[in-house]
């Protein structure tokens, strides 16, 4: 739905839609809270679930819950490349802070189903530094959710707890 909504908002000229940037930055931020939204363990009273619910979102192996990839992220597949390609043309005609931090993030997460990690730490240290250009905490949070599950595939825990660092200063702003 989101991409129908950017599409359609897309298409409108600013002479008939003139409050067109807002509404776009407003979809950024939407789609920003609605990936942090199902990762907000702060309603979780008991401990020992609230660290299993850590545990599962960080990708740590924890045998009770389902992991992100197989509840909530959207799988590929074999459109792996189609959606490569969107996403690369969509990079090649944006500008706007808001919208790359988001779109570095969907390569990030593309990458991370397909387990090319490099490439995803890179994409998501750029999404990072786009949401810290657009000064949204919101992207810079997922930003830094993605760089702590890529740090902790690859063993790197000073990254990783940097990552957190950054993650919870977000966090504590918003």
């Amino acid at each position: 739905y989101v991409e129908r909504a950017k599409h359609k908002l897309d298409s409108y000229p600013i002479s008939l839609l003139p409050e067109k940037s807002a509404y776009l930055t407003e979809l950024y931020n939407m789609v920003g809270r609605a990936y942090i939204d199902p990762r907000d363990v702060t309603r979780i009273k008991n401990y020992t679930m609230r660290e299993r619910y850590l545990k599962h979102h960080l990708g740590i192996r924890e045998a009770l819950l389902p992991r992100d990839e197989e509840l909530a992220w959207i799988t590929f597949g074999p459109v792996k490349n189609s959606k490569l390609k969107a996403l690369r043309k969509r990079l090649a005609l944006t500008s706007q802070p808001l919208e790359l931090a988001w779109l570095y993030h969907e390569l990030s997460k593309l990458h991370v189903e397909s387990k090319s990690l490099d490439l995803a730490r890179f994409y998501a240290k750029k999404s990072r530094d786009w949401s810290f250009k657009a000064d949204n905490d919101w992207w810079g949070i997922n930003a830094n959710h993605l760089l702590i599950r890529i740090e902790i595939h690859h063993h790197n825990r000073n990254e990783a707890k940097e990552a957190g660092i950054q993650c919870l200063l977000g966090a504590q702003k918003i």
